[in-house]
């Protein structure tokens, strides 16, 4: 074979060929070569032994200490673990801060409940005094006004002895205990009063004039005086005249 040739066939078996190799040095080559691949391996490989490549992989199985990469992989592994942790435990506080909250906001409604009830019933006890308060009151000035009542129908008196009316006569109108009409004040609201005090002593109403005269003063005397003389006892032709003087 040429020197072509045998460099051709070494090229075709993966040997390297070094420059300046001569023909027999490169003829030795191959010769060895071929001595090799024909000698079994004694040495097992992955194909014949399916588990040698993860049991050569794992670093505790060979009893070699991890690669870089292999410590880098469970160091982030690590900080993921711990970051989940971290989260789950943050999460937690989070939850337990909301029942707390809860349970403030729980017991302030529950306060502002029971300040609404005292609140309420102590108005309900105010109102209930005022209202006991006027009914006091309404009931004083009931008496007040009987006992007016009372003076202001005094029977008729001689000296010092009251002498006893005779039988179905009307109680007789004490003027002394009755308001006066001033210069000033307010004709209507003044006549009303004294129409009310003169029925509920049952005065007859020709006589209510003769009364009336002793109360008032000033342009009121005018209008009284002023009265032709078969109205003279006319209360209502009097309250006519005061009516169109006073309007």
């Amino acid at each position: 074979m040429t020197m072509s040739e045998l460099k051709e066939l070494a090229k075709e078996r993966g040997l390297h060929v070094k420059k300046g190799l001569k023909k027999e040095g490169l003829v030795k080559l191959l010769c060895t070569s071929e001595s090799e691949q024909a000698s079994p391996s004694r040495s097992t490989t992955p194909e014949t032994d399916p588990g040698a490549h993860s049991r050569s992989s794992s670093p505790e199985a060979t009893g070699r200490s991890p690669s870089e990469g292999e410590r880098q992989r469970l160091h982030e592994l690590e900080l993921k673990r711990m970051e989940l942790k971290r989260l789950e435990l943050e999460a937690q506080r989070e939850k337990e801060k909301e029942q707390q909250q809860l349970e403030v906001k729980r017991m302030e409604l529950e306060g502002q409940h029971e300040k609404d009830q005292r609140q309420l019933e102590a108005k309900k006890m105010e109102l209930e005094g005022k209202r006991e308060q006027r009914q006091l009151e309404e009931k004083k000035v009931e008496l007040e006004q009987k006992k007016l009542e009372a003076q202001l129908c005094l029977p008729t008196k001689r000296g010092n002895v009251s002498t006893p009316q005779a039988s179905g006569e009307p109680p007789k109108l004490d003027v002394s205990a009755l308001v006066r009409y001033r210069d000033g004040d307010d004709p209507a609201v003044f006549l009303s009063n004294f129409e009310r005090q003169a029925q509920r002593c049952k005065v007859p109403e020709e006589k209510i004039l003769m009364y009336l005269s002793a109360l008032v003063e000033g342009d009121m005397v005018v209008v009284l005086n002023s009265l032709p003389s078969d109205a003279a006892d006319d209360y209502n032709a009097f309250k006519a005249a005061v009516s169109k003087r006073f309007k």
